[in-house]
């Protein structure tokens, strides 16, 4: 299934929602993370959002939407084009990287963005599906 797409987003809610349950959370952070993608070409190369609502360390939202215009408000955000964000999930581009080269655009406090680097890989990790996330 094609990465960013509603078929994608079907099985990839449920991951994060249960790698962020309750007694099994990497982190304890409470926050909010936006991710802002463009030019993706499974919406006509529009560009697209992923929210997500962190409480303690459990994650209570995980939602989608399809306009960058319309993505809520939240503490961290990421910008970046589809191709930057995929060479990043099939380590192809270190992170690093991509925000010193300005490819991807982060707004927010960096206090709080520390506290998601360990988070973040988990939400990586239930990006690919286990491989099969289709590029």
């Amino acid at each position: 299934m094609k990465f960013l797409t509603e078929e994608w987003f079907a099985e990839f809610q449920p991951s994060v929602l249960a790698a962020f349950a309750p007694g099994k959370t990497p982190t304890n952070v409470t926050l909010t993370l936006c991710e802002l993608y463009s030019n993706v070409p499974q919406i006509g190369g529009n560009g697209m959002w992923l929210f997500y609502r962190f409480e303690n360390g459990v994650v209570t939202e995980c939602t989608r939407g399809l306009d960058k215009s319309t993505a809520p408000d939240a503490d961290y955000v990421t910008d970046a084009d589809y191709d930057v964000v995929v060479k990043l999930l099939v380590g192809e581009m270190a992170n690093a990287k991509a925000v010193l080269k300005g490819l991807v655009k982060i707004k927010g406090n960096v206090t709080k963005a520390l506290k998601l680097l360990g988070p973040h890989d988990v939400i990586d990790e239930c990006k690919r599906q286990g491989g099969k996330t289709e590029w």
